[in-house]
């Protein structure tokens, strides 16, 4: 919460700018990361100068921490999304073939350039084989040419 005093020493800090309609009382808490303040959650009245109390900055504090944690969850999502497509373009676009298996030999995934050097169009037709499939495959294939 905000006295005059304080209020008065955040406007000449330049740390608050007044905008509109001056309130009698305002309440504002921080929205706070783990990593930094993203931004501030405030109310204001315009007709009351007692209408907060101690429970609101309460509350006020408990809401600011929901939604900066949302915020941040949004953020990592987002920052993921960004590496996994990161990811996939460096995998998929390789001029080295790549692949990816279980540890039983069954291929998960793999480039274009893995599918052309056993002989393939397309990755899909590979992702239905096994490593030993392919090896067993490649081996015919070369008794013939």
């Amino acid at each position: 919460m905000s006295d005059d005093k304080t209020d008065k020493m955040l406007k000449l800090n330049g740390e608050v700018e007044l905008v509109g309609t001056p309130s009698y009382q305002w309440l504002g808490v921080p929205l706070k990361t783990a990593k930094s303040i993203i931004g501030v959650v405030a109310v204001q009245s315009y007709s009351n100068p007692a209408l907060y109390t101690s429970d609101d900055l309460e509350l006020m504090t408990f809401v600011s921490e929901q939604i900066a944690l949302a915020i941040e969850h949004k953020q990592t999502e987002e920052e993921l999304k960004e590496s996994e497509e990161k990811y996939r373009q460096l995998f998929d676009n390789s001029i080295i073939g790549q692949f990816i298996t279980k540890p039983d030999g069954t291929i998960l995934d793999c480039n274009l350039k893995f599918a052309q050097m056993f002989g393939y169009e397309s990755k899909e037709e590979i992702k239905k084989m096994s490593a030993k499939d392919l090896y067993q495959d490649q081996k015919m294939r070369n008794k013939f040419l």
